[in-house]
């Protein structure tokens, strides 16, 4: 058995990957716009701040 690491490179294919960013893109600005979802500030201050994890609050 090969010892084998996948990468992102190898399961995400730019040309393809690009269609579904663009239609998501679409999607989610038609539900921002609607008022149905919307930001919050302190979400993307955690974000923000570096770091692979956070804790949110409860």
């Amino acid at each position: 058995m090969t010892n084998t690491t996948t990468r992102l490179s190898d399961v995400i294919v730019p040309e393809v990957f690009v269609n579904y960013m663009t239609k998501d893109t679409t999607d989610l600005t038609e539900i921002f716009k609607s008022g149905i979802i919307a930001t919050s500030g302190e979400l993307v201050s955690l974000l923000a701040g570096g770091g692979r994890t956070f804790n949110m609050p409860l």
